[in-house]
């Protein structure tokens, strides 16, 4: 599964008043709200905002493709907000529930990994990836986690807790394999 592409060379600030980008900014804005209710000991509020800002990533893919607003700029930003929205949520588990530090480590180390590969693409290329298939179902499999954690519900809680980690080690070496593929065709492939 080949990861998209996209040149960086073509980011226009002002594209962050399109409506794909307004709503990932709108899901950036709920993660204080969610940690606060979650701080609060309100999970209840906390999963109704956490399904808000689901809503929103789907909306926002829907918005870049329906209203043609699809920009690099969309592209940097969504991944970026998906791993900010994970990361958060992780660091709740694993301070505040039983969350196994295996797990968070091993998503840790994915996030790390795609953040470096992107930057290096940018760095080197000139070069921003996108989303795949893959990578949003890794999120949604990840958002699915946190919320049956957050709840407390077990047995659902450690067997999505193993899914998700089926798909963060799948799409993790998807984006391996796509850095390397994009590293060999692109100009100045190997350096």
């Amino acid at each position: 599964m080949a990861v998209p592409v996209a040149s960086i060379r073509k980011i226009d600030l002002r594209e962050i008043l399109y409506v794909p980008n307004l709503l990932t900014l709108g899901r950036l804005l709920l993660l204080p709200f969610i940690f606060f209710c979650l701080a609060e000991n309100a999970p209840g509020a906390a999963i109704m905002l956490i399904l808000v800002a689901i809503l929103l990533d789907s909306l926002d893919g829907y918005a870049a493709h329906k209203l043609n607003q699809v920009t690099t700029l969309g592209q940097i930003l969504d991944p970026l907000v998906d791993k900010l929205s994970v990361a958060c949520g992780l660091l709740f588990l694993l301070f505040l529930r039983d969350f196994p530090l295996w797990a968070a480590l091993i998503i840790f180390g994915r996030d790390a990994l795609i953040v470096l590969l992107v930057f290096l693409l940018m760095k080197k290329r000139e070069l921003v990836t996108s989303s795949n298939f893959l990578g949003k179902a890794t999120v949604t499999a990840l958002a699915v986690m946190i919320v049956f954690h957050i709840l407390d519900v077990e047995p659902y809680a450690a067997m999505s807790t193993y899914l998700a980690i089926c798909f963060v080690v799948l799409s993790g070496g998807d984006y391996l394999f796509s850095y390397v593929r994009i590293v060999r065709r692109s100009p100045g492939g190997g350096s």
